[in-house]
């Protein structure tokens, strides 16, 4: 995944705009999709930190499992952005995020965005039979529309191995704990309120 959302930004820069903002938002919702409906069988296709998180709180996942989820998730990003320095040199902040509104407004826009994407995921690992073959489609979509809204914001990063790769091998650390703090209370509040929503509509 960290591979071609943050090659997108890459190449959008060395192509002088030929990838395209939308192309930007299109690209890691696509990968998600395409990894959902690949791995999904067999480990879940987390990829995301945030999310590992958010289905730990709600028992949806072993808290045992979480670091060496955590771990996987990292390194990947981190190996991945070591490729596109390879490949493609040291350009555009190797495709990370920093905020471009203040932080209180990146922080919340973190909160936000992530917020709906646990939201749908919940959705998705609750009514997997309704959502029937959609269901990649469902999570892809609504990582492009957090992109949509949060990229000129704070970036979209909405999770935070996206976001750690390219700072550990472009070395661009500006207010990169918003990328931990933001998606991680997101997912909280985002499985949650889900869940809370879900118990109301079962009692009626």
């Amino acid at each position: 995944m960290v591979f071609f959302a943050a090659g997108s930004v890459m190449v959008e820069e060395l192509s002088n705009g030929l990838i395209t903002p939308l192309g930007i938002a299109l690209s890691p919702g696509i990968v998600v999709m395409t990894v959902v409906y690949a791995i999904s069988h067999i480990s879940g296709a987390h990829i995301n930190p945030a999310v590992t998180f958010g289905l730990a709180l709600t028992k949806h996942f072993r808290w045992k499992d979480v670091p060496v989820y955590w771990s996987a998730q990292l390194i990947g990003a981190v190996l991945a952005a070591v490729m596109l320095r390879m490949m493609l040199g040291l350009v555009a902040g190797m495709g990370g995020h920093s905020p471009s509104g203040t932080v209180a407004q990146s922080l919340g826009m973190e909160v936000a965005i992530t917020s709906f994407l646990m939201f749908v995921v919940m959705a998705v690992l609750i009514n997997k039979k309704r959502f029937g073959s959609t269901y990649g489609l469902a999570i892809g979509g609504a990582v492009v529309l957090g992109i949509l809204v949060g990229g000129p914001i704070s970036g979209g990063s909405m999770n935070p191995a996206r976001t750690f790769g390219p700072a550990v091998v472009g070395s661009v650390w500006i207010d990169h704990w918003i990328y931990w703090v933001g998606p991680l209370v997101g997912s909280a509040i985002g499985a949650f309120t889900y869940l809370g929503l879900n118990k109301m509509s079962i009692k009626s």
